[in-house]
């Protein structure tokens, strides 16, 4: 069988644990669901840049790169423009 990453083990945890708050009934769980499955899909970025060998710590080395910067990263590794979600008819101001 194949070795799961940590970082993606810790991805899919979140991420069960987000679906789970979100399915609660108090609107506290749901904003923590929100803030878990953010979490979880930048962890899965990085896990995968990991699994290519794509580095996702800073240049100093003190922390990872944000998930913009992950996003970009990927997008390259997959020959896209641009991976993420588009800006485009967005208004100033939101």
């Amino acid at each position: 069988m194949a070795q799961t990453s940590p970082i993606l083990r810790f991805a899919l945890e979140i991420l069960q644990h987000g679906l789970e708050n979100y399915a609660s009934d108090t609107p506290r769980h749901r904003k923590v669901a929100v803030l878990h499955l953010a979490q979880a899909v930048e962890l899965a970025i990085k896990a995968a840049l990991i699994e290519r060998n794509v580095p996702i710590y800073e240049k100093n080395g003190s922390r990872t790169i944000n998930t913009h910067e992950a996003l970009t990263s990927l997008a390259k590794l997959w020959s896209l423009d641009r991976a993420g979600f588009s800006r485009a008819g967005r208004t100033a101001g939101r």
